[in-house]
């Protein structure tokens, strides 16, 4: 039996661009982290490169790659169906980056909901190639199945969240999808002034731009949900952006306007997004990430403490995993990441 092909496609080029869009269509449980439009607009320094994986005429597995000074990131793939073509597919991608001179590759599963799952693509790597599994932060999230009807989701929220979110109807607040560009922008300005506030960095520079071509990417994939809330004067006060990832529903980012920081913007967004998501015939809510390393003095910390008044249980992924590459580059990549650790402490 002939060995799979891997193969780099040439996302500038109309036929490759267009085999890996109806390879992510043919999966539609796939990250937005593996889709180039979402990724190239995030991190706009960085060079976005995807591979396939060609078992005869079948493209069987496939995954996204950013490059950044000497670092290979993959983040939530390979794509594939079956443990033995997404271990293959990541061997490739370290062969690849081995001969490219890069110093490390950091592979990041999905997280899959049996952990076996995992296991078995990481022993297959194993048996054909060492790695070390990240000892900090790594992925987790809370998850919430949909699965009941929605009055008893709601049941199970807090009571201090029923409360929010009632004061929150009494102030006229509602929910309505975005579907213009005008919207989508406004939407990208609140999240600049909260962040602005908040004296956090994006990897971008333009929130109202980089959330037009998501909006403009995910719309032609069938990919994402945009909704925002308004006040009684149909004034924009926050919203968030959801991504749809099989039967799993994905809360990618949102924002509230931080002159509103009092009104209870979010808890009514995520409770008629939980409500639309159930109405849709979506099996869970992924409400993105839960930082259990998170202290009080972190942010994190009080956004774990919302996302937690929901319910759901939280889910952990396969620590990421860690190639040293090639060995020169290797070592002055963890001399310079160590540097910037300690002057982040």
């Amino acid at each position: 039996m002939n060995e799979p092909e891997f193969k780099e496609m040439d996302l500038n080029r109309p036929e490759d661009a267009a085999r890996v869009h109806q390879f992510l269509l043919s999966h539609p449980e796939a990250s937005s982290h593996q889709y180039p439009g979402y990724m190239s607009a995030c991190y706009p320094n960085r060079s976005i490169r995807f591979f396939l994986l060609t078992d005869g005429m079948e493209d069987v597995c496939g995954c996204l790659v950013s490059e950044r000074a000497g670092i290979a990131d993959l983040q939530f793939g390979p794509i594939g169906t079956h443990t033995g073509h997404i271990a293959a597919c990541v061997l490739r991608v370290n062969h690849h980056y081995h001969k490219k001179r890069y110093g490390m590759l950091r592979v990041q599963l999905p997280c899959y909901p049996d952990d076996s799952y995992s296991e078995k693509i990481a022993a297959a790597i194993r048996s054909e190639r060492r790695f070390y599994t990240q000892k900090k932060n790594n992925w987790a999230t809370l998850m919430l199945s949909l699965r009941q009807e929605y009055n008893e989701l709601r049941r199970n929220y807090s009571e201090n969240l029923r409360r929010n979110i009632k004061k929150g109807i009494t102030l006229g607040l509602h929910v309505k999808m975005l579907a213009s560009d005008s919207e989508i922008k406004k939407l990208g300005e609140i999240f600049d002034s909260l962040y602005t506030w908040r004296g956090v960095k994006t990897t971008w520079t333009n929130s109202p731009e980089t959330f037009l071509r998501w909006y403009q990417y995910f719309d032609a994939h069938c990919k994402a949900c945009w909704f925002g809330v308004f006040d009684k004067d149909e004034k924009m006060l926050g919203g968030i952006l959801l991504v749809k990832q099989g039967d799993t529903v994905f809360y990618q980012t949102g924002a509230t306007d931080p002159e509103q920081r009092s009104a209870p913007v979010l808890h009514v967004c995520f409770d008629h997004a939980i409500r639309w998501a159930k109405d849709s015939g979506f099996a869970f809510f992924d409400f993105g990430g839960y930082h259990l390393e998170a202290t009080e003095a972190d942010q994190t910390y009080h956004i774990n403490n919302f996302k937690s008044m929901f319910g759901g249980s939280i889910q952990k992924s396969y620590p990421a995993m860690i190639f040293p590459l090639f060995k020169p580059a290797y070592w002055t990549l963890i001399g310079l990441l160590s540097v910037r650790d300690k002057l982040n402490q």
